[in-house]
């Protein structure tokens, strides 16, 4: 059995490192995703 401690660890580096390209590569998403972008930055 895995604890839900590990996947709750899983879940936030994923978060971040989602936070993380989108900030270092915001044209690009800006291009394709906009409106999910704008969600990420309203949200946070």
């Amino acid at each position: 059995m895995v604890s839900i401690g590990y996947y709750n660890f899983l879940f936030t580096t994923f978060v971040m490192e989602l936070i993380i390209s989108v900030s270092l590569r915001k044209e690009h998403y800006l291009k394709f995703y906009n409106q999910y972008v704008v969600y990420i930055e309203i949200g946070f």
